[in-house]
């Protein structure tokens, strides 16, 4: 085999190695776009959910207002009511000590 015929399988090498790796790493980042995707849609989806709340949200709701409305919107789904809090879902309804609706947040 000849110097140029070496260098040239060796090129050919290098070549289909990169492409390779360069496949994977694009079809990693499309699994991750597809993932994030699925997230967005996922967070569009309670976004909607609270917006359709908000009626039933005005300050001077209790808290077992508020757990009676969730109930009869979404039957069959757990209300949690504390103290200070009633949770649903990933909602969390923070109430102050007169019972007034202070902040709601997302998370878990």
């Amino acid at each position: 085999m000849t110097r140029r015929a070496l260098l040239l399988v060796l090129a050919l090498s290098l070549s289909l190695a990169s492409n390779a790796v360069l496949g994977g790493l694009l079809y990693l980042k499309s699994q991750d776009a597809t993932l994030y995707a699925e997230d967005a849609a996922g967070r569009a989806e309670e976004r909607d959910t609270l917006m359709a709340l908000l009626p039933a949200l005005r300050p001077r709701v209790s808290s077992s207002e508020l757990a009676a409305q969730l109930r009869s919107r979404y039957p069959g789904e757990q209300v949690n009511i504390g103290s200070a809090e009633v949770q649903w879902r990933f909602f969390h309804f923070w109430f102050d000590r007169s019972g007034r609706l202070e902040k709601v947040q997302w998370g878990s």
